[in-house]
């Protein structure tokens, strides 16, 4: 079917009310795979982006107990678009006055696959999720491996932007 999801970040949230300080939100993390990406290969490329853009913010990825469990989920939809055609001169002037139409319209449905990866951040003692981010984009029919690699991460990079999320006060 696809080759390879590939997403761009189209909204970036945070979760929860009076947000942790970034310091309070743990220096290490692991990754668990929720809901994972059909294509494995599509899967340990987000892995590998969330991996790379944490480790730059100076966290540390651990397999057992982390201070932070990071959740992915990914789900490819289908949205339908219809693609309209007009060929033809349209109709033409003549001794009857206006007349005919040597066109004709085409309508075709075109299936429009789009990507959604969600990650989800766990406290690890509290058990509650302290943060959100989510990243939506069309799915090429076609790309290579290095476009896909790159699309990913630039949408993992966006979507990870804001986080760790800046302190907040508690909303009243």
């Amino acid at each position: 079917m696809l080759g390879f999801v590939e997403f761009s970040c189209s909204a970036c949230e945070e979760k929860g009310q009076g947000a942790p300080k970034n310091e309070d939100l743990g220096r290490t993390f692991s990754i668990k795979a929720a809901t994972p990406a059909s294509n494995p290969f599509a899967q340990e490329r987000i892995e590998q982006a969330i991996i790379a853009n944490l480790t730059a913010k100076g966290r540390t990825l651990v397999d057992g107990d982390a201070d932070l469990a990071l959740f992915t989920h990914v789900k490819v939809s289908v949205q339908k678009a219809l693609d309209l055609n007009s060929l033809g001169y349209g109709g033409y002037y003549g001794w009857g006055g206006w007349d005919g139409d040597f066109g004709a319209t085409r309508v075709n449905v075109l299936d429009i696959p789009v990507g959604t990866l969600m990650v989800d951040a766990v406290d690890r003692i509290s058990k509650e999720m302290v943060w959100r981010g989510i990243a939506q984009g069309t799915i090429p029919a076609s790309s290579t491996p290095e476009k896909s690699k790159k699309r990913i991460n630039k949408a993992v990079a966006k979507l990870l932007k804001n986080f760790p999320p800046e302190t907040r006060a508690p909303e009243k």
